[in-house]
């Protein structure tokens, strides 16, 4: 995300913030395409 390498040290240092509000939480495209299945364009043409 924004170019910066995973590194798995850093991660671990805000293991308890992750999910709360303080985070912006994502996932790539490839799991929102699977979970809106058998929807083709992300529910909005359903």
């Amino acid at each position: 995300m924004n170019g910066f390498p995973d590194n798995v040290n850093d991660m671990m240092k805000h293991i308890d913030h992750l999910g709360d509000d303080s985070m912006d939480n994502h996932f790539s495209v490839g799991w929102s395409l699977a979970v809106d299945t058998p929807f083709q364009w992300t529910k909005q043409v359903a």
